[in-house]
């Protein structure tokens, strides 16, 4: 491959949303809310100054994956967009109180991309999927009943929130690990106005052992990982009470196997 053939890969802030619960929508709620992730993405890109038009975009009628041109600041990305996406969220429910609530998961990443022959390739493109994918995420949005759950990767995290870049305090995140597919890694969520330490505790967290040596009891039908709780939940236990004096000698309590 001579260099004028090599794809140009660069590094980006890569953006992806989804719509939460858009296939319980019937068919004319969709395009509702196709209309309405396009509308509140538009206002608060205006309104932070992120130049949205510019973005290279790529739409999947409940989402959107976009890598941002180089010259838009990080930090007004992770900062005031996110805040302006929020607010718009709550401007638009509140105008449609009758219908379902537009609710979205948003992931930020910054990574190498480059556009391909059917949208972009990359790692950055990867990680920013499996982070809005994430059990972690959705549990996170559907725990507070917000109407945003935002999460970061580790770069992004370290680099422009811990560093104080923005408006978000590192205290206003909650650190969960992400295994989506054939991603593992660290990440951060935030959700406006909802205190991280009553997000759903379970997300992203489980007991060492089950991790070394997943079972069958740690999966779902669908072969996913349930949450550490829900393992828990579904190991029996037995409880024994005696009163007064017992003589038990060589016997045994509980299950045998």
């Amino acid at each position: 491959m001579s260099a004028q053939d090599e794809p140009a890969f660069r590094r980006a802030v890569i953006v992806a949303v989804d719509v939460m619960e858009y296939g319980r929508r019937d068919d004319g709620q969709q395009m509702d809310a196709q209309r309405d992730l396009l509308t509140v993405l538009q206002w608060a890109s205006d309104q932070a100054g992120v130049a949205r038009e510019r973005w290279d975009r790529h739409p999947s009628g409940d989402g959107e994956l976009a890598v941002l041109p180089p010259d838009v600041p990080e930090q007004r990305v992770v900062g005031q967009f996110v805040h302006e996406l929020s607010r718009a969220l709550t401007r638009l429910n509140e105008k449609h109180p009758a219908g379902p609530r537009l609710r979205l998961r948003l992931a930020i990443h910054h990574g190498v991309a480059a556009s391909a022959s059917n949208g972009v390739a990359g790692q950055g493109p990867v990680v920013v999927s499996r982070l809005v994918g994430s059990e972690e995420l959705r549990a996170a949005l559907t725990s507070s009943g917000a109407n945003l759950a935002v999460v970061v990767s580790g770069p992004v995290f370290n680099d422009v929130i811990a560093q104080g870049h923005t408006t978000l305090r590192p205290t206003d995140f909650r650190e969960v690990r992400v295994r989506e597919k054939e991603y593992t890694g660290q990440a951060w969520i935030w959700v406006p106005g909802i205190d991280p330490a009553v997000l759903d505790p379970a997300a992203g967290q489980s007991d060492e052992a089950q991790d070394a040596a997943p079972t069958a009891a740690g999966r779902s039908k669908d072969g996913r990982r349930r949450p550490a709780t829900a393992r828990r939940a579904a190991t029996p236990t037995i409880h024994n009470e005696f009163h007064g004096t017992v003589t038990a000698e060589n016997a045994t309590f509980g299950i045998r196997y």
